[in-house]
């Protein structure tokens, strides 16, 4: 039997499916979402070389299907570096299969489709041209507030053409932006990554990693949030102005660290090493002339300055 099933993601966004199923009768259920995931599934969303449409089907009683689908979709859900002229359906179970290599049809309502025969198990499909996604296995992403950065670190698998990595940040979790990047071992076995935001956003930032293969094609990692105080509450003095003894106040690092003392003239008049995970450190400051001072807590890569006056 053959069936229809008219689907989409809107009245303008038509991705429609015919079933002929040769195979036992049984009754079949489809829908269709604007994405397609790497697991079929779950996992990150792919955001090359296919069409931008996961149809899930699912029939009733598994098993005794012989089916033949055709699925339907606009120009307009094409990602880049999808090509019509040599596309394939692509079926997820364990990982994707893929049909045949063949040119799209097109139909008298401007509408493109590909139809692939012999599927005896469903849920989900998808359209790709080239080789498929990236073999990369990404096993985690994770962003670390730091006292005065963010820490981004990220492990994977299984690195197969793989060119690099790019970081990207947003601060409304829409638009994105590149922090820098690292080169791929492109080897087999595990693998770990960092970068540093050498220079993070106050409140919430949204970062992602983008992962690129040697022919330029690329994937998004899901994204992560992290939310930081502003560096006032981070770092703080008191009191200031100050006669004597002042407390220097501060967020805990699990790295050692200093806090140098300047004058007005930049010059270096007292230096105090800070223990990782110590949260404040007092000095005594009556022998120092009245004036303008600079309180400055780091290290060789980040700095936090405030300024002090000895009364």
């Amino acid at each position: 039997s053959e069936n229809i099933f008219p689907m989409g993601t809107s009245d303008s966004s038509r991705n429609f499916v015919r079933i002929n199923n040769a195979g036992t009768q049984d009754n079949f259920s489809v829908r269709v979402a604007d994405y397609v995931l790497l697991n079929g599934n779950s996992g990150d969303t792919i955001r090359v070389s296919h069409v931008d449409r996961t149809w899930f089907i699912e029939e009733d009683v598994p098993g005794g299907s012989n089916a033949t689908a055709e699925f339907w979709w606009n120009t307009s859900h094409e990602l880049i570096g999808f090509d019509r002229i040599l596309c394939r359906t692509a079926h997820y179970t364990n990982l994707w299969e893929y049909g045949s290599f063949g040119p799209a049809v097109l139909n008298a309502n401007g509408q493109y489709s590909k139809t692939q025969a012999g599927f005896t198990n469903f849920s989900p499909f998808s359209i790709s041209s080239g080789a498929g996604p990236l073999p990369l296995e990404l096993l985690s992403f994770a962003a670390v507030n730091k006292p005065a950065t963010v820490l981004l670190q990220w492990r994977t698998a299984n690195e197969i053409n793989t060119a690099s990595f790019e970081v990207e940040r947003s601060a409304d979790g829409i638009h994105f932006s590149s922090i820098g990047s690292r080169p791929s071992y492109n080897t087999a076995g595990n693998h770990s990554y960092q970068l540093e935001d050498m220079q993070p956003l106050d409140g919430t930032s949204y970062y992602r990693l983008k992962q690129i293969d040697i022919g330029a094609v690329f994937v998004y990692s899901n994204t992560v949030a992290v939310t930081r105080q502003a560096v006032e509450k981070l770092f703080s003095i008191y009191p200031n102005p100050v006669k004597d003894l002042v407390t220097i106040v501060f967020t805990a690092d699990d790295e050692p660290r200093k806090l140098w003392i300047t004058d007005a003239g930049g010059a270096i008049v007292k230096v105090l090493d800070v223990p990782r995970g110590i949260t404040s450190i007092q000095t005594n400051l009556a022998s120092f002339a009245n004036g303008m001072y600079q309180i400055i807590l780091g290290d060789d890569r980040n700095k936090l300055v405030k300024p002090l006056i000895k009364r």
